[in-house]
């Protein structure tokens, strides 16, 4: 029997900062709305991994490492949702399954839960660097 690997993934994304030791951490939540079911990660790099591990079934059948590089291209949000103080971030995160000459691949998107603005990047490697420089930024 064949498992077939969904057509898409939304997720919403919540980023919040804590303390741990005294220095400023970033927590981050995922959220599946279809079934409530939610994963809270106690950083980024586990975040990243979870992400990763939803999507790597796919693009192993090929041995592809996903869709174009070139990072992402930027529709309209120029900041993040942030709240006054820069310690909190949603989103609404989608990955959707694509074709890219054949070859399986995900397109990813962030999006605002405030407005229609979106994100969208080429493949997950381009959404990791964007949060990360989101999270440098909030430092500032």
């Amino acid at each position: 029997m064949t498992i077939e690997q969904p057509k898409n993934l939304s997720y919403l994304l919540h980023m919040w900062q804590v303390e741990r030791n005294g220095e400023p951490v970033w927590w981050a939540s995922l959220e599946n709305p279809r079934t409530g079911e939610r994963q809270v990660f106690a950083d980024l790099a586990e975040l990243f991994a979870f992400l990763d591990e939803k999507t790597i079934d796919l693009l192993q059948l090929t041995g592809e490492n996903d869709l174009d590089p070139g990072g992402e291209a930027k529709i309209g949000l120029t900041k993040p949702m942030r709240n006054a103080r820069g310690r909190y971030m949603s989103y609404l995160l989608r990955l959707l399954s694509a074709d890219r000459d054949g070859n399986p691949a995900w397109r990813v998107s962030l999006q605002s839960p405030h407005s229609e603005q979106r994100l969208n990047f080429a493949d997950l490697a381009a959404l990791m660097s964007y949060l990360e420089e989101q999270l440098r930024q909030s430092k500032e």
